[in-house]
């Protein structure tokens, strides 16, 4: 009887854990690119505001994890200064542009930066939809330009 209470008492955790993650889908498309003279990161981020709630305000943070990208972008957290709001109650969904610029502060070929990228399992870059209550989005970006 005892194992019973338990299964029971673990299964109800792992409901509760697995509605916490209330995460939506924003993200349409995010790639990086290097300058043309290969001293600025350039970010393209393409936001999708359908699956959010009406006149929300928002922000776009990116996070670096892999050492040799943090290493030549001199940190591994970004925020972006603009705020955003979210399409009008009956309003059709807003399509938002992001083009962002980190300057480097040592060089990396194009090549790195594709391994880094694309080539690697693990994250490299993150994308973070977020304002001051909660995290709405997060995605990796796997794509160079």
């Amino acid at each position: 009887m005892r194992k019973i209470y338990i299964a029971l008492s673990m299964a109800a955790l792992m409901i509760l854990l697995g509605g916490c993650s209330n995460k939506i889908e924003m993200v349409d498309n995010a790639s990086v690119s290097l300058s043309e003279d290969g001293k600025q990161l350039e970010i393209n981020i393409i936001l999708n505001d359908e699956n959010m709630e009406p006149e929300t305000s928002y922000q776009v943070r990116l996070f670096a994890y892999d050492g040799e990208l943090i290493k030549a972008l001199g940190k591994d957290l970004f925020i972006f200064e603009e705020e955003y709001i979210s399409h009008k109650e009956g309003e059709k969904p807003k399509m938002i542009e992001i083009k962002e610029t980190l300057p480097l502060t040592e060089e990396i070929s194009e090549e790195k930066l594709k391994d880094i990228i694309e080539g690697k399992e693990e994250n490299a870059l993150e994308i973070d939809i977020l304002n001051t209550e909660k995290v709405f989005a997060t995605e990796e970006i796997h794509k160079v330009n």
